[in-house]
């Protein structure tokens, strides 16, 4: 049943096709496609895939009352309204149809591109405040020294060093991450 949010698994999708000199994308939720360029610069081709942003603020709050465990007050409110939101006011794949309203696409000119990422939101890096923008010029910089490896074990060290998720703000100790670099 669709219209049991609370009941429903949430999938998100990040896909690319390569033609001759530009490619075509389509992407919904928080799977992300960054484009970075041979002279570093990078675009990111959505901007609107923040749904977690008031659960994390709530969160936030939460640790700053000196709530013993914080991540058990999401359980009574923001992040349930993030799953019950889901197909409202950001998009999933869930089985519902309203998806659709919501999935970004289009087509990207291959000039001057060295890499494509494509990555889930467990490759973002941690942040200690939700109000801050996600830090992508730090993934591209990690990604550029030393590939999506890199960036792995810098995202995995700093959730490490706060198991309690109290300092970096996030619902688990790790997300998953699933990531490809496409580079020319």
């Amino acid at each position: 049943d669709t219209n049991d949010k609370l009941n429903c698994w949430h999938s998100a999708f990040a896909v690319v096709r390569i033609q001759d000199n530009f490619f075509e994308w389509a992407q919904i939720c928080d799977c992300l496609i960054l484009v970075i360029y041979q002279n570093g610069d990078f675009k990111l081709l959505v901007n609107d895939y923040d749904h977690d942003a008031e659960a994390l603020r709530f969160l936030q709050q939460s640790v700053q009352r000196g709530e013993k465990d914080p991540r058990a007050m999401l359980e009574q409110g923001p992040f349930l309204q993030i799953w019950q939101d889901a197909n409202k006011t950001y998009g999933v794949l869930d089985g519902d149809e309203k998806f659709i309203s919501f999935l970004n696409f289009g087509s990207e000119a291959l000039d001057n591109v060295s890499h494509i990422l494509i990555f889930s939101d467990g490759l973002f890096i941690p942040a200690a405040d939700p109000n801050q923008p996600d830090d992508f010029q730090t993934l591209v910089k990690l990604f550029l020294e030393g590939g999506l490896n890199n960036v792995k074990e810098f995202v995995r060290g700093l959730e490490n060093s706060d198991p309690e998720c109290k300092k970096y703000l996030r619902f688990k100790q790790h997300d998953d991450i699933t990531a490809i670099a496409i580079s020319f």
